[in-house]
């Protein structure tokens, strides 16, 4: 493919990773459970609210490149006057995804028809 916008963040995105001690962790093919829901988890155990506004906003930029988590970083970024566990985890479940997804490329490309006006975007594997 010779035409269109390549965007990668592979670098970021390890380096977020290796921020929050996630490098080695377990990779998984989808970004949040299957159910989709979060709640206020009242009953849970809190979280430090500093490493989850991190984790949080760490991931809003990366949604810029990388929609596919885009549903899942805003479930979670609706709690975080107060997160708790289950929150955390959810975040977590996050960056796992990203670690099955590294590395990616956000591909946009103009539509062939000369008066499209469409854009199609993508993610793909970087060729090597």
């Amino acid at each position: 493919m010779k035409e269109g916008v390549f965007i990668s963040q592979e670098k970021y995105t390890q380096d977020f990773l290796k921020r929050f001690k996630m490098q080695e962790c377990k990779p998984i093919k989808i970004p949040m459970a299957s159910n989709g829901h979060l709640d206020l988890d009242e009953g849970g155990n809190p979280v430090e609210k500093t490493l989850y506004h991190s984790m949080i906003g760490s991931l809003l930029y990366l949604t810029v490149s990388r929609p596919d988590i885009m549903f899942s970083v805003c479930m979670c970024a609706r709690y975080q006057a107060n997160p708790m566990e289950s929150h955390l985890i959810a975040v977590k479940r996050i960056l796992r995804y990203l670690k099955y997804t590294l590395p990616r490329l956000l591909i946009s490309q103009r539509c062939k028809i000369p008066t499209c006006r469409l854009f199609r975007f993508g993610l793909c594997p970087v060729p090597h």
